[in-house]
């Protein structure tokens, strides 16, 4: 992350709070998210490889796969302005939202969160998911083992998660502007359901 990118977080919002966020949201749904900056690169997201999908960890084990789940988290990035939440799928079919951090309009930053499929995924479904990275040269007896273990997320609850980003976007933000104006203060940051 540059320094500049970094300040610019610390003037709207606290970075650790942002990976408390996280984290949190991670925690309380089992769905992965990151943060990426202006620049489309990724920024803050969740360490933890229990909530990484197994099937895209695989994809992004060779240079071609990574820079191809880059490419769909980039051009996410740049689409946001369109609709919000934007709902896409990465170039393997996975469904993925995102939404922007805002302040007066101007987007700082992107949450992209899913690794998902919204259907329990049949014979043909899988073999579509499998054909889209079997140029990638990866061990096939191992990708579709992780194709069957892909999340089955409903497509109310892939609304619903991105309802809840929405608002802890929204939020994060305001909390963050908040929590610079009362440091002088030695105010602290709010507690989530304090916001709620």
């Amino acid at each position: 992350m540059s320094s500049n990118t970094l300040n610019t977080i610390k003037q709207i919002a606290e970075p650790s709070y942002l990976k408390y966020l996280l984290s949190s949201f991670t925690e309380a749904t089992g769905m992965r998210a990151t943060i990426f900056d202006s620049n489309n690169e990724p920024i803050f997201g969740v360490e933890d490889y229990a909530y990484h999908c197994q099937f895209c960890q695989l994809v992004n084990s060779v240079a071609e796969g990574a820079g191809r789940c880059r490419d769909s988290y980039r051009r996410a990035c740049e689409s946001i302005g369109l609709i919000e939440p934007y709902i896409f799928f990465c170039h393997a079919g996975l469904v993925n939202w995102a939404l922007s951090f805002k302040l007066d309009e101007n987007s700082w930053g992107t949450i992209i969160c899913g690794q998902a499929v919204m259907w329990p995924l049949d014979e043909l479904a899988s073999r579509e998911i499998f054909n889209q990275v079997a140029d990638l040269r990866l061990p096939p007896q191992e990708l579709k083992k992780a194709i069957r273990k892909i999340r089955l997320v409903p497509a109310r609850q892939v609304q619903k998660a991105a309802e809840l980003l929405k608002k802890l976007a929204v939020r994060a933000t305001a909390a963050g502007l908040e929590h610079s104006k009362s440091q002088d203060n030695g105010g602290s940051l709010p507690l989530l359901w304090e916001w709620l």
